[in-house]
């Protein structure tokens, strides 16, 4: 029997989306589950810092990301402004009703 591999970002990020969820799956089907956690859980930050790294900045991602929210849902969408969050931390950023003339 093979041994999955869901890294320890994903299994954090999987129980503080899901703090009470047991998956049926993880028994009968742990291979689509070590690859599905992976992708949904862990890999967005490396989409993120290649992104960065071809010249978008957060303010683009952050739009990409919103754009996303129906098709990816409300979690992941949470997930990946959180991994912007780390990958390029929010400088600056001041309230806008409070600037507003």
């Amino acid at each position: 029997m093979k041994t999955t591999h869901i890294t320890k970002s994903a299994v954090t990020n999987h129980k503080e989306l899901f703090p009470n969820l047991e998956s049926k799956l993880q028994k009968t089907d742990p291979e689509f589950i070590e690859l599905f956690d992976n992708w949904a859980f862990d890999e967005v930050k490396g989409h993120v810092t290649g992104n960065i790294n071809v010249g978008n900045d957060r303010t683009r991602l952050i739009d990409v990301v919103t754009q996303l929210l129906p098709y990816i849902g409300y979690p992941r969408t949470l997930n990946a402004l959180r991994v912007i969050d780390d990958v390029v931390p929010p400088t600056n950023i001041t309230n806008a009703a409070s600037t507003a003339h």
